[in-house]
């Protein structure tokens, strides 16, 4: 039996099948992370929303600094922690923010050029922007400039409000990138580039929301955003639009009219009193070609009487935009 074996295992056909069985396997590699990425739909629901929330940030941006600024969201990019990172500069201005009950650590993200002017803004003076300002950035100073955060923070948090009802908390404002915390192992983020003209100088800045804050309410976000409604295009197709809506209109505030008979109209006299019907808490409008847009109240901004504004009439916004 032993000489029978030995003949076997010296056999070519023995051989073949220990070969086979012994031969190497090609090893495939597998990512243990989380997914990265959103479909584009979302993609593009998020860049509309963002649009929109900094748009409206614009404005109270304008009240707070008195200074003219206009935002607008570029490209939107699905990444990590170290590739973000690795891409800003050697200067930023990073605060950290949560939106509760959201998960994850929200980013914004501020080139040192543009936090600086700010920075002279928020002090008082007007605008004079210089390339090299030399000072770096100190903790007051990023005291000083969290207004202009919080401004952007409530934004974002009424966007977000459309689908969640969400709280911003400031968690973080770090000149040093890689000081950050609650980031390094938070999965991935969807980053928006910022496009901001501060008195029509371009700076730059950045958005990150993560991703395992959308996921769960994807459904709601598409349907926030209205895809294929006036207000989307303008943000997705800004080549065409936005010439269009950087062409200056009239818009007026005004009382809401009165109806007086033509002999009290024709008897008034200088110091005369009219009422108005109206309480002093009610709302102005804002109006444009004769189309309500806005509920607006007065204010006084430094020496000019100026409009907060209340109430905003979306549909009429929206068809004018379509227009």
């Amino acid at each position: 039996k032993s000489e029978e074996a030995a003949r076997v295992v010296r056999s070519p056909e023995f051989s073949s099948v220990i070969t086979a069985t012994t031969s190497k396997k090609e090893v495939k590699s597998y990512d243990f992370r989380e997914p990265m990425g959103i479909d584009r739909s979302l993609t593009h629901a998020m860049q509309i929303l963002l649009g929109i929330a900094v748009r409206s940030a614009a404005g109270s941006l304008t009240s707070l600094l008195q200074t003219p600024v206009h935002l607008g969201v570029g490209e939107l990019k699905h990444q990590t922690w170290d590739e973000y990172s690795n891409e800003l500069p050697e200067e930023v201005l990073i605060t950290t923010f949560r939106m509760d009950p959201l998960p994850g650590r929200f980013v914004i993200a501020y080139n040192a050029d543009l936090a600086k002017t700010l920075l002279e803004l928020r002090l008082g003076g007007e605008f004079t922007y210089q390339n090299n300002l030399e000072h770096s950035l100190t903790e007051l100073d990023m005291l000083l400039l969290e207004p202009v955060t919080i401004s952007v923070l409530e934004e974002i948090a009424q966007i977000f409000g459309r689908f969640v009802s969400v709280t911003p908390v400031v968690t973080q404002h770090e000149t040093n990138r890689y000081m950050v915390q609650g980031v390094a192992t938070a999965g991935a983020w969807v980053v928006a580039q910022i496009h901001n003209d501060i008195g029509g100088v371009a700076f730059n800045s950045s958005i990150c929301v993560p991703i395992n804050a959308l996921q769960p309410h994807s459904e709601e976000i598409l349907a926030a955003a209205d895809l294929g409604g006036p207000a989307a295009q303008s943000i997705l197709n800004p080549p065409l639009l936005d010439p269009l809506l950087n062409v200056p209109m009239d818009v007026s505030v005004s009382f809401p009219s009165v109806r007086c008979p033509v002999n009290e109209v024709t008897e008034l006299r200088v110091g005369n009193v009219i009422k108005l019907g109206l309480m002093p808490e009610e709302p102005f409008v804002l109006t444009s070609g004769g189309r309500t847009l806005m509920e607006v109240q007065p204010k006084v901004v430094g020496k000019f009487l100026a409009a907060e504004v209340t109430g905003i009439n979306e549909g009429s916004i929206e068809l004018m935009i379509g227009h």
